[in-house]
């Protein structure tokens, strides 16, 4: 937890979208693999459209007037069968605990096993031997 709340959008940043948002022939459209509420947090009072998950959940911006944007996410995918999780969820906390610095992130859709505050050779190995065990 304290890894993952070191991402920060900085002020310039969003200062910079917004004012590409005041040009009338503008639509600002960010696209994160972030989970839904990871990217209305850091993006959510700007007039941009959303698109979380990597897309499979999108967001109108929010209109003149509105202090917040559009609470309705638009979902982009049909609803599947997520059983898979739960055993992909084993494997990588199994690799969390080999490995010092790595952490998941799980969202609706998906799943990351995030190593990049590891040692990068080492997670690298790590890496390769989570497809192993993946894939059988």
């Amino acid at each position: 937890d304290q890894i993952r709340s070191l991402t920060r959008v900085h002020p310039t940043v969003k200062e910079s979208i917004r004012k590409v948002c005041m040009d009338p022939n503008t639509v600002v459209c960010i696209f994160s693999g972030s989970e839904k509420s990871k990217l209305a947090g850091a993006f959510g009072e700007l007039p941009v459209w959303l698109a979380a998950e990597n897309g499979c959940f999108i967001r109108p911006p929010r209109q003149e007037g509105q202090s917040q944007g559009a609470d309705e996410w638009i979902e982009t995918i049909e609803a599947s069968n997520m059983d898979w999780m739960e055993s992909v969820q084993l494997v990588f906390d199994y690799f969390c605990e080999r490995t010092p610095r790595s952490y998941v992130d799980r969202r609706e859709t998906s799943m990351v096993w995030n190593y990049k505050y590891a040692d990068p050779e080492f997670g690298r190995l790590q890496a390769r031997d989570m497809l192993q065990h993946l894939w059988t």
